[in-house]
């Protein structure tokens, strides 16, 4: 929800969204940018933890019942990425991470946190780019699939559902 792209994009073609952040100054750019264009009852987003179990829990709850849905059809992640450009202060932002192994255990529970509320033969997405670190590139796109591979698997038939293997963190 960087630039608040994907809201913009759902309010255009009339699709339902749910959009959180961990920065309340992206948060408040993205409200002032879409300030009335949004339709209250298609759109839910706020201030939230991805990686806090009982905060996704609580916030996407009150979300589905905000917008009258019960699962969700399409998921996009974006994540920042590894140290590269430092959104916020807060030690829990992603942004923050220079490691690239805890870098990938912040990106599985994420979706570990995410995904339980995807509905059955739905898709999910993730943008994000390999980094220039350490005078070498990092292929941090190949380090995020390899992750979701060995612990996620898809099932071919009808549209491809992934289902948790195990909750082992890469």
């Amino acid at each position: 929800m960087v630039s608040g792209m994907t809201l913009y994009e759902c309010e255009n073609l009339e699709r339902k969204c749910i959009g959180l952040d961990i920065n309340k100054q992206i948060l408040d750019y993205v409200k002032n940018q879409m300030n009335g264009i949004c339709v209250s009852d298609r759109h839910y987003f706020g201030l939230c933890n991805n990686i806090d179990s009982n905060k996704i829990q609580d916030f996407i709850k009150k979300a589905f019942k905000s917008i009258v849905e019960k699962k969700c059809a399409f998921a996009i992640f974006y994540p920042p990425y590894v140290g590269i450009i430092k959104f916020g202060d807060r030690k829990e932002d992603l942004n923050q991470i220079n490691n690239l192994s805890d870098f990938i255990k912040i990106i599985l529970k994420t979706l570990l946190n995410i995904l339980t509320f995807l509905d059955k033969n739905c898709y999910f997405a993730m943008v994000i780019c390999d980094v220039y670190k350490e005078s070498e590139v990092k292929p941090l796109g190949f380090y995020v699939m390899d992750c979701i591979k060995r612990n996620f698997k898809a099932k071919p038939k009808k549209g491809v559902r992934l289902k948790i293997l195990r909750e082992k963190i890469c």
